[in-house]
């Protein structure tokens, strides 16, 4: 239990510099918060392979549709079969990416994961956890998909992402 305490403790420490700019924000017209956090996204959406040939408006767009989620240690974001709804951002923290227990993946601050199952419409291939207390956008698979619909260069990386995927792998 103390090392649960302390480990949350630590997280609020390295979460310091996101209270200070929560004082801030909190300051402003609640207008000028919702504008200023959507700024404030577009610079870890455009590092998103999914996202990095979208215009400004489509990760405005996309920026305006995320929410924002909080795991603790050990938390299953979901598992491997589950019906995808969302894809995740990682804002603060860690998740491992696991199939069967075996570790596979850990993604980090600023890393997407969960889009391939949004993209390909179908269920979980792997299980993902946090890894700590962590700090995940989410994107649901409603909103995305009506992302894709008003926006032709986010389902043209959409259809090239999944014809990438869909091609077979070949040996040299």
């Amino acid at each position: 239990m103390q090392r649960e305490v302390a480990h949350y403790y630590q997280h609020l420490l390295e979460n310091k510099a996101n209270e200070e700019e929560e004082k801030i924000l909190s300051e402003l017209p609640p207008a000028l918060q919702h504008e200023l956090r959507v700024y404030m996204n577009l610079k870890p959406l455009c590092n998103v392979n999914l996202f990095k040939n979208c215009s400004k408006a489509c990760l405005r767009d996309v920026s305006r549709s995320l929410e924002e989620v909080d795991f603790s240690p050990g938390e299953n974001i979901f598992k491997k079969g589950d019906v995808a709804d969302a894809m995740y951002l990682v804002v603060h923290g860690a998740v491992q990416i696991y199939i069967e227990d075996e570790h596979i993946a850990q993604m980090q601050k600023g890393q997407c994961f969960g889009e391939m199952a949004l993209i390909e419409n179908s269920s979980r291939n792997a299980g993902a956890r946090a890894g700590g207390y962590c700090n995940l956008y989410t994107l649901s698979k409603n909103r995305f998909d009506e992302l894709c619909a008003e926006h032709k260069d986010l389902r043209a990386s959409v259809l090239k992402i999944h014809q990438e995927r869909e091609r077979p792998k070949t040996t040299d």
